[in-house]
């Protein structure tokens, strides 16, 4: 029997709005499958789906999914800008059945997950299968769809079930949800596995059979609540975060690389560690209320050699939020504490080590367009300010971090017509001669200096106009002088983010 790669049916409107479609690329063509929220973070759906040949039975390997996949939920009509798109950042499979958990690349509150069953279905009974897949005349529907299927057996963890009505599991549905239909509304039974494609769009024109193989759900669930409530651990008692000195760029995880801090649309606070191969990986979730704030940002201000989240609120006051890690390594946060007031007139903040004594400094624009340094003092205090430049309010966007390795801080930004430089720190408060970087940067909407690399040296994570965050390598050599390597997209749908550091 091949694998199940949609539903031959009639379409539904709003119904279902759990139901994923994922689109998965791989190096020679895509794939599409079809999954179910389970969780606000999490789809659940075939293993098979990420196999490099889905055909072999073989799971997928944990972690940092091999192809770049775009699960879209809650989108009854694909032509809309309904629901919501996320990037898949995670992988956790069954080591027994052809399920896998894909973590979502940040939450989706707005859709209900479908509910888990708890007994699997009666020999004979219905069950509901929506899906995005071919039909019996589309090779690519614009609208999900739905079939009803009777189950025919049960054994171990599979469920056979047989098409009604001429409805059939169709290539573009592995993965797709398997539903019981009660009063108190769907409960998930199984997600589809294997099928005979009967009647579906492209196939063998003789072949009739509508029947299809479900993996089980209903007797994993403990393995599915296990994965998922991961999500949001408890803070643990405060212990001193770990880190080198100096080399957490930022870096909240402590692997010497930059991760990614930001402001969601709903206000919550992230954090989400660089995985392989210049991803982004799973995202831990803070506080809500940060969508207020005007600036928010991560340097290392308390000098433990991990990054602290530091910012301007809307009543313009500057706070600094201490970083802690347990030895389990769950982050949190400390108390926070107020550094700062009236920064009311700061059209542009950052927080980098400009002085080179491992502590962040605060670097300031104000609306006359000077640049002022708030030298990071005693305690939480600041030394008197020094206007260090001047003409600043020309620069649409502004970042700073060590660039070129000498431990202290330099600037990049990007003018008017949309050229990058680099303003590489001199001698006490002074800059070196500027280093164009990049040019035509006119659709970029953030810039953040980090070393993503992990070489010792900023690189540049910017995020565009299509939402995409990309990463251009900080490189160095005595021919050319600085310069950046070609982009690497790492991320997707950062379109709606307050802020990204």
């Amino acid at each position: 029997m091949p694998a199940a790669t949609a539903v031959v049916g009639t379409a539904s409107e709003n119904e279902y709005a759990f139901t994923a479609r994922l689109e998965i690329s791989g190096e020679e063509d895509g794939r599409a499958c079809s999954g179910a929220l389970v969780a606000t973070s999490w789809v659940l759906t075939a293993a098979s789906c990420f196999s490099e040949d889905p055909a072999s039975g073989l799971p997928p390997a944990a972690g940092a999914p091999e192809m770049a996949t775009v699960a879209t939920i809650g989108r009854a009509d694909l032509t809309t800008d309904s629901g919501q798109e996320r990037d898949i950042v995670e992988l956790v499979p069954h080591e027994s059945r052809d399920l896998v958990l894909a973590r979502l690349f940040g939450p989706v509150p707005e859709i209900a997950p479908v509910a888990l069953a708890d007994e699997p279905p009666a020999v004979g009974s219905e069950l509901v299968v929506p899906g995005y897949g071919r039909t019996a005349t589309e090779w690519a529907p614009l609208e999900r769809h739905t079939g009803t299927f009777v189950v025919d057996s049960v054994s171990g963890g599979d469920i056979a079930i047989t098409g009604q009505d001429d409805a059939s599991v169709c290539a573009g549905d592995t993965g797709g949800p398997a539903l019981r239909v009660t009063a108190a509304g769907p409960e998930l039974v199984a997600v589809n596995s294997r099928s005979w494609q009967g009647g579906c769009f492209g196939s063998d024109p003789t072949e009739t059979r509508t029947g299809a193989v479900e993996a089980r759900v209903d007797d994993v669930s403990d393995w599915i609540q296990e994965v998922v409530q991961r999500e949001e651990p408890e803070p643990p008692p405060a212990a001193a975060a770990g880190c080198v000195p100096a080399r957490c760029l930022p870096d909240f995880s402590g692997d010497e690389r930059a991760d990614v801090v930001g402001v969601d649309a709903d206000g919550y606070l992230w954090h989400h560690r660089q995985a392989a191969d210049n991803r982004l990986g799973s995202g831990h979730r803070f506080g809500q209320g940060w969508d207020t704030w005007k600036f928010v940002m991560t340097a290392d201000w308390s000098g433990d050699g991990a990054d602290d989240v530091v910012g301007v609120d809307a009543n313009d006051d500057l706070w600094y939020y201490a970083h802690q890690r347990s030895v389990e390594g769950v982050d949190y946060f400390s108390s926070r504490v107020r550094i700062g007031t009236g920064w009311g007139n700061m059209t542009k903040v950052m927080a980098a080590d400009w002085t080179g004594d491992d502590r962040a400094d605060v670097l300031a624009v104000n609306g006359a367009g000077d640049l002022l340094l708030y030298g990071h003092g005693s305690g939480n205090n600041f030394v008197p300010q020094v206007k260090i430049g001047h003409g600043w309010n020309g620069m649409r966007l502004v970042t700073a971090d060590d660039v070129t390795g000498d431990g202290r801080a330099d600037l990049l930004a990007v003018d008017a017509s949309g050229t990058l430089w680099l303003y590489p720190h001199a001698s006490g408060n002074s800059f070196g001669a500027r280093t164009q970087l990049a040019t035509a940067w006119s659709d970029v909407t953030t810039i953040v200096a980090a070393d993503w690399s992990g070489d010792g040296t900023a690189d540049v994570i910017a995020r565009n106009a299509n939402g995409d965050l990309n990463y251009y390598a900080h490189w160095y050599n005595t021919t050319r002088g600085h310069y950046l390597a070609a982009p690497v997209k790492v991320s997707q749908g950062w379109g709606t983010w307050h802020h990204i550091g």
